[in-house]
């Protein structure tokens, strides 16, 4: 068996931190457990790299030594490691099984060396995206309720640029003056903080 093992950590801080080093020992004991030197097994390393694009340095590396027949086992730590889009993933696989190169995921304990291994990982994946678009959507929804909240619904640009009458700019004056503060101005009258910032600075000098 001539195997490949790919390491991958998305952000600069874990890079700083531990980098990879805890996939390595995984993948590192995996290997001696049955019988394999992991100093012959060659390691690809992608540190700082969004597992969002299929499109990586080392990646790229490992696959077309893949494909030129160097190696019939790919070994990973996890199946987020590999990639965090379903359809890049999956057509990664499908890659692999027609190339007939093994793939195991040793923290899922998952082999896709078999039609039940394959039927799983296709099972996990599709969760994993469903659960990362249902973050979205929370986050999504969030904002549009902050916005709501603080704007009547409007944001930036969004937010009407009001030509004021000298009688409205009068009230504006009186009701800084009085104490109100700009923010809480602004949003009771539903235009741009800036724009009451402004004649703030006016009252105070």
């Amino acid at each position: 068996m001539t195997t490949c093992c790919y390491l991958r950590v998305s952000s600069k801080l874990q890079a700083d931190a531990n980098g990879t080093q805890s996939q390595r020992d995984a993948l590192t004991y995996w290997l001696k457990g049955r019988g394999l030197d992991p100093e012959a097994a060659v390691w690809f390393e992608d540190l700082a790299v969004s597992g969002k694009s299929m499109n990586r340095p080392e990646w790229e590396a490992m696959n077309a030594r893949i494909e030129a027949g160097e190696f019939d086992t790919v070994l990973i730590y996890d199946i987020s490691r590999a990639g965090r889009t379903l359809r890049g993933l999956v057509n990664w696989v499908g890659g692999m099984v027609e190339r007939e190169v093994r793939i195991v995921f040793v923290k899922d304990s998952l082999d896709l060396d078999s039609a039940m291994g394959r039927l799983i990982f296709n099972i996990m994946g599709s969760v994993a995206e469903f659960m990362r678009e249902k973050i979205a959507d929370t986050i999504r929804d969030g904002v549009k309720s902050a916005r709501r909240d603080k704007f009547g619904g409007k944001w930036g640009s969004q937010l009407k640029k009001p030509k004021f009458s000298p009688e409205q700019e009068a009230e504006i004056q009186a009701a800084l003056k009085g104490g109100e503060s700009p923010w809480m101005l602004a949003k009771r009258l539903g235009v741009q903080y800036r724009t009451i910032k402004k004649r703030a600075k006016t009252v105070k000098a």
